[in-house]
């Protein structure tokens, strides 16, 4: 699940991205800044 705050318009999936079952990876549209987020409930 992405948090609401994430403005999917900005972003774009990085590549490889949708192979990963725990993160979710993006890269801004310009390309300058990359995003990863860790879900992984069962280390909180």
């Amino acid at each position: 699940m992405i948090s609401p705050l994430f403005d999917e318009s900005e972003w774009a999936d990085a590549p490889g991205a949708a192979s990963y079952t725990d993160i979710t990876a993006h890269v801004s549209r310009d390309g300058r800044i990359a995003r990863i987020a860790f879900d992984r409930p069962e280390v909180r």
